[in-house]
């Protein structure tokens, strides 16, 4: 496949070989790759006129038999796919990333210490101990229920 030269221009526009796509065509084609390659959601979202399906379809047509257009949507799947490629790993991957390490004979003590530590810190396997002291200092505590009565009787107002 031979190398494709997309850039932008002063104001913004997509360039492709030379060519300038408007922005409705560079958005049909954003639009299109992102979708899943449905032609009439892409030129209805792109802002063509949407005075009935055939338009609609023609127009999308039209601009997929662009040269400028094929570039630019095969450049954007290219970039599709790499960015799939680089996603992130999930919690279950990283677990059993961590637990082969802890098993594999290649890695270092000190670096099995560390992948047991993260797996211990994503189970919440450590407990936070805190001691509190709860006693109130409470001046009527060791009175009685006699002694107690007698001081609400004699509360002045």
């Amino acid at each position: 496949m031979r190398s494709i030269a997309i850039t932008q221009d002063a104001k913004g526009r997509i360039v492709v070989d030379g060519y300038t796509l408007t922005f409705k065509q560079a958005r049909f084609c954003e639009e299109y790759v992102s979708n899943g390659n449905v032609i009439n959601e892409a030129v209805i979202k792109a802002g063509y006129s949407k005075s009935s399906p055939s338009v609609v379809n023609s127009m999308g047509l039209e601009n997929l038999n662009k040269p400028a257009c094929k570039a630019y949507i095969a450049e954007l799947q290219q970039r599709f796919r790499q960015t799939a490629d680089h996603r992130v790993a999930t919690i279950e991957e990283r677990r059993n990333l961590l637990t082969q390490w802890i098993y594999s004979d290649d890695v270092r003590y000190n670096d099995k210490l560390k992948a047991l530590d993260i797996l211990n810190k994503m189970d919440a396997a450590y407990e936070q101990r805190i001691k509190m002291d709860t006693t109130i200092n409470n001046p009527v505590q060791s009175l009685t229920t006699e002694e107690l009565r007698k001081l609400i009787d004699n509360k002045p107002d």
